[in-house]
């Protein structure tokens, strides 16, 4: 059963790493956040999946989700 779950954390290491090569950030924060996914527990790992989740660039219209949350509470607080 340990072995399955380091199996687990290993496949979401590489999810992650494969939503950095596609996120918005810039390469110095690449290697960085790299790093980050390479030594990272578990958890650490999510969050980090959870935050390059919200910065996947939208390849149709070039918007991040990020971008796109910003725009709507703006607007929100605007009304």
């Amino acid at each position: 059963m340990i072995i399955n779950r380091d199996i687990e954390d290993s496949d979401r290491g590489m999810i992650a790493l494969s939503l950095l090569e596609s996120s918005g950030y810039d390469e110095p924060w690449r290697e960085s956040i790299a790093d980050e996914i390479n030594s990272g527990s578990p958890d650490e790992i999510e969050l980090i999946i959870e935050d390059l989740l919200l910065n996947q660039v939208d390849r149709h219209n070039s918007y991040r989700l990020k971008d796109i949350n910003r725009r709507i509470d703006r607007h929100d607080k605007r009304t």
